[in-house]
């Protein structure tokens, strides 16, 4: 067994926090994965993009990733993505959905407390002012845009969209419909599908 007397004043004199932790260890999986086998893009990645946009609406790669590993891992699928904030196809990266203010308080989602100090999640969002947010982790991507959609004014009409894997718990869809999202969708072409739909119906 190890005792937290023991690791404890290791762990802190490696890291200033938690969200420092999590950061070492989310960037250090990215560069195992980028020196093994490289760039893990879904096939239909390319196709999803040039429909979305073809429809008319502006696509932004909100991702906790640097904007470098975004574009080299799109550009892997021929696919050109741009920091500029005029583009229609943008990346934003480094988003820190996980880093968490805990003075921020928490909200329950089917009887499981989700923290909302997403600080910097937070500002792109109030930046962005998205009309849709899609996410495959509720907790982490879809909680924060669902407080927002009925706390802000702003955000009365956004849409929240789970890209449901088969590694999806229930609870998480569960949570989900109990904040109201839009439409669950099972890969990347439904998902542009109800895009598409979305586009010409009602404005």
């Amino acid at each position: 067994a190890l005792f937290e007397s023991e690791w404890k004043p290791a762990f802190q004199r490696e890291f200033a926090d938690a969200g420092a932790f999590a950061s070492h260890c989310y960037s250090a999986a990215v560069e195992r994965v980028e020196g093994g086998p490289g760039p893990q893009m879904l096939p239909q990645t390319g196709e999803t993009v040039e429909r979305i946009l073809k429809s008319g609406a502006t696509l932004v790669i909100l991702s906790n990733s640097s904007p470098t590993k975004i574009r080299k891992w799109f550009g892997s699928m021929g696919v050109e993505i741009s920091e500029d904030r005029s583009a229609k196809l943008r990346v934003r990266g480094n988003a820190g959905k996980f880093r968490i203010t805990p003075s921020a308080g928490e909200i329950s989602f089917s009887g499981r407390p989700v923290q909302l100090g997403r600080t910097q999640y937070r500002e792109a969002l109030l930046e962005e002012k998205p009309d849709a947010v899609i996410g495959d982790n509720f907790s982490l991507d879809l909680s924060l845009p669902a407080h927002l959609r009925s706390q802000h004014p702003d955000f009365r009409r956004l849409h929240l969209v789970l890209a449901r894997t088969r590694y999806t718990p229930e609870w998480s869809r569960r949570s989900f419909r109990e904040a109201g999202g839009t439409v669950e969708v099972s890969g990347l072409l439904e998902f542009a599908d109800w895009v598409e739909r979305t586009m010409k119906g009602p404005k």
